[in-house]
């Protein structure tokens, strides 16, 4: 796994990417490129932007594990665990989802394979 990385900007999603707590991460620039939060707020934007009619699924909870390659295009994408009308709905998100490319190598590496957990408020 990777990174677990929480939301502080929209409650409806969560991303883990490795094993460090995001409050743990260094926030400094990668290679003169934006930080993993900074990142990772592309990433959540780009597929929350998707969810649609989240206020539906409520209290529900869904992981589902993706992964995209250096431009940023999602190859793959898991089933999904959880409320499934919900893992369906997060399913699509992540395939409309417009995810920026990561802007260096070393983002890339800790983005590569993601767990999204979507659990709206």
């Amino acid at each position: 796994m990777g990174k677990t990385l929480l939301s502080t900007l929209l409650p409806v999603m969560f991303i883990s990417a490795c094993t460090t707590p995001v409050s743990k991460i260094d926030n400094r620039s990668i290679n003169n490129s934006i930080s993993p939060q900074e990142y990772y707020a592309e990433i959540q934007k780009a597929i929350t932007l998707q969810m649609y009619e989240a206020d539906k699924y409520k209290g529900e909870r869904c992981e589902i594990a993706f992964q995209m390659d250096k431009t940023g295009l999602v190859f793959m994408i898991d089933k999904g665990n959880g409320y499934a009308p919900l893992c369906e709905q997060g399913t699509i998100a992540i395939k409309q989802a417009k995810i920026p490319a990561p802007p260096s190598d070393k983002l890339y590496q800790m983005f590569k394979h993601s767990i999204v957990e979507f659990a709206p408020n």
